[in-house]
């Protein structure tokens, strides 16, 4: 009876660690980062863009303490938004980030965000 309850215990556990918290709603795969939104109000979301993409890969130039190179800054939502169309051509063609494009996951995130309308929430 025990090593039933250890065993059930154990998927339960094991199904709990299946969330990615790059996309609102969930997927029966786990592997959500790679699908597309299943309906609309699922999709990555500003706050998922700006911890995994925007502050470790863009805001050490493009934000008020980094300079804003290129007159660009993209500190917080409003600003991220006035630049979209040069944001998804800079990624599209690997310009930005400079020296090491993005990894393809977070390409593939970010370009997803701004095809869904660039979702504040």
């Amino acid at each position: 009876m025990s090593k039933k309850i250890l065993l059930l215990l154990s998927l339960m556990i094991l199904t709990a660690c299946n969330a990615n918290p790059f996309y609102q709603g969930t997927s029966d795969s786990g592997d959500n980062l790679h699908q597309p939104a299943k309906s609309e109000g699922e999709g990555p979301i500003f706050q998922i863009i700006s911890s995994q993409v925007l502050e470790p890969k863009c805001l050490r130039c493009h934000s008020e303490s980094g300079g804003n190179r290129g007159g660009v800054n993209l500190e917080g939502y409003n600003n991220v938004r006035r630049f979209l169309p040069e944001i998804k051509s800079a990624i599209e063609s690997n310009f930005m980030p400079p020296r090491n494009p993005l990894e393809q996951d977070l390409k593939d995130l970010l370009l997803k965000w701004i095809e869904l309308g660039a979702p504040e929430a």
